[in-house]
């Protein structure tokens, strides 16, 4: 888990990341993961997806994101992966995909954590979510998303 140090994560190999996102609240952890969500919908324009709609309306809502509608998540994340892996289209195309599973697979991760959920659970949950979304907003994008919510003395 975090701050083990004979652990290596993902998040570890984009630098400053993994300590920001170990600085944050455990309270403002579900509040950063909508954030990082909506930030990666926005960039990767995949807000316009029926199922991503109804994903972030059910969030909205309070009532969790349905299992059925991960289910629809997974697919889609599928999807774009083996389009991104896909040699027949060009670069371009492929990293589009590839940015577009990278989204899809933040809010699948995101979606499922709850407030009810153990701090180091929510933490693992924002630490892969801060990952993926590094490869959609860069690093510096996913910082600026972060950084409102890291806790500082001054609170």
């Amino acid at each position: 888990m975090a701050g083990d140090p004979a652990i290596r994560h993902r998040i570890d190999t984009v630098p400053g990341l993994a300590g920001l996102a170990d600085g944050i609240d455990t309270s403002d952890i579900a509040r950063c993961l909508l954030m990082v969500s909506i930030a990666c919908a926005d960039v990767t324009a995949i807000g316009a997806e029926p199922v991503v709609a109804e994903a972030f309306n059910q969030w909205r809502c309070g009532a969790g994101v349905s299992e059925p509608m991960r289910t629809a998540l997974d697919e889609l994340v599928a999807n774009a992966d083996v389009l991104a892996a896909d040699r027949r289209h060009d670069q371009a195309n492929r990293d589009v995909a590839f940015r577009r599973a990278r989204a899809l697979t933040c809010l699948h991760l995101a979606s499922a954590a709850s407030v009810d959920q153990p701090s180091a659970v929510l933490r693992e949950v924002l630490r892969e979510s801060a990952y993926e979304a590094s490869h959609v907003l860069t690093s510096a994008g996913v910082v600026g998303v972060l950084k409102p919510f890291v806790a500082s003395e001054s609170r």
